[in-house]
C-alpha cells in the first residue's frame, strides 16, 4: 500500500503530464526553424580611371590589351599604359595580372591615388580584404576627399566583420556626399549585423528616400523588420522589392520566413518554390540549397 507521501508524488506526476499535454494542444506544432538569411553584402564600386586615360569602350578587351602592351613596349615607363592595361585585365576578372600592372603603375607614379584604389578593388575582388584596406587607406592619404575609397574601405571592413570601422567610413562618405544612397544602405547593413535595428531602419529609410527604385533597400529593410519581430511590415517591404525586381530570389526566400512565422504554410511553400526556380535559373546554388532545405523542413511539419 502506498504511503501518503508516495501517493502525493504519484498524483503530482500525473498532473504534470496532463498539464504538458494541454500546453501542447494549446500551442500547436512547433514552428519550423528555417535557415536564417542575411542582407546582401554591398557591392564594391567599379574601378575608376583615376588620373589615367580612360579605356576606349569601342575596342574589345583583347584589342585594348594589345594596344596598351604596344605602348609599354614603346615606352616601358608609361605609367598610364600599365594602369589602363591593368584595368582591362580587371574587366576580364584576371585579377593577378591586373594587380601586377597596377603595381607597376604605382612604382612609376607613387602619387597616383587611382592606381592604389583600383589595386584595392582587385584585391577585394580576390577576397584579400587586408591588402584591399591597405590600398584604400593609401588612396585616401593621397586623396582625402575620395568618397569611393572611403566607401570601398568601409565595404572591406564590413565583409571582414569589423562593423565599427565600416560605420566610420560610411559616416565619412555621408559627410562628403549627404545624398550617397549606397552609403546609407551599407551603413544600415552594418548596424543591422550589430543588432542596432533602429539605426539600421533609419538608414534604410533614407536610402529608400534617395533611391526609391532599389529592390535591395526594401529587402534589407524587410529583413530588419523581421529581425525585430515585425513580419507585417517586413512583408510589405518584400512585396515592394518583388514589384521592383520580380526575379529577386532572396526576396521570395525572406518572405517565406515571415509567412512561416505567421503560420501561413501554403504561402511559405509557394515562395520557397519560386526562390528555388529563380535560383536554379540564375545558377545560384547557395540560394537554391537554402530554399530547398527550408522547403523540406516545412513539408515535414
Amino acid at each position: 500500500m502506498l504511503s501518503m507521501c508516495a501517493l502525493e508524488r504519484s498524483m503530482l506526476r500525473v498532473l504534470a503530464s496532463l498539464l504538458f499535454v494541454l500546453l501542447l494542444a494549446a500551442c500547436g506544432p512547433a514552428e519550423v526553424s528555417l535557415p536564417a538569411t542575411r542582407t546582401v553584402p554591398p557591392v564594391s564600386r567599379l574601378p575608376r580611371a583615376g588620373t589615367a586615360q580612360p579605356i576606349a569602350t569601342s575596342q574589345g578587351v583583347d584589342e585594348a590589351i594589345a594596344k596598351y602592351t604596344t605602348e609599354i613596349e614603346l615606352n616601358s615607363r608609361n605609367a598610364d599604359a600599365y594602369f589602363n592595361r591593368g584595368r582591362t585585365y580587371h574587366d576580364k576578372a584576371d585579377y593577378d595580372r591586373a594587380i601586377a600592372d597596377y603595381t607597376k603603375a604605382i612604382e612609376l607614379n607613387p602619387k597616383d591615388a587611382g592606381a592604389y584604389y583600383n589595386r584595392g578593388v582587385a584585391y577585394a575582388d580576390k577576397g584579400d580584404f587586408e591588402r584591399a584596406i591597405a590600398d584604400y587607406s593609401k588612396a585616401i592619404e593621397l586623396n582625402p576627399t575620395s568618397t569611393d575609397a572611403y566607401y570601398n574601405r568601409g565595404d572591406a571592413y564590413y565583409r571582414r566583420g569589423d562593423y565599427e570601422r565600416a560605420i566610420a567610413d560610411f559616416d565619412k562618405v555621408i559627410e562628403l556626399d549627404p545624398e550617397a544612397a549606397d552609403a546609407y544602405s551599407s551603413r544600415g547593413n552594418a548596424y543591422g549585423d550589430k543588432g542596432d535595428y533602429y539605426r539600421a531602419l533609419a538608414d534604410y529609410d533614407r536610402a529608400i528616400e534617395l533611391d526609391p527604385k532599389s529592390a535591395s533597400n526594401y529587402l534589407n529593410r524587410g529583413i530588419t523588420y523581421k529581425q525585430k519581430g515585425d513580419c507585417n511590415h517586413a512583408i510589405t517591404d518584400y512585396d515592394k522589392a518583388i514589384e521592383l525586381n520580380p526575379a529577386f530570389a532572396s526576396v521570395y526566400y525572406s518572405r517565406a520566413l515571415c509567412y512561416e512565422t505567421l503560420k501561413k504554410p501554403a504561402e511559405a511553400r509557394a515562395d520557397l518554390e519560386k526562390a528555388m526556380e529563380l535560383a536554379q535559373a540564375q545558377q545560384d546554388p547557395e540560394m537554391y540549397a537554402k530554399a530547398k532545405e527550408a522547403l523540406v523542413e516545412l513539408s515535414g511539419n
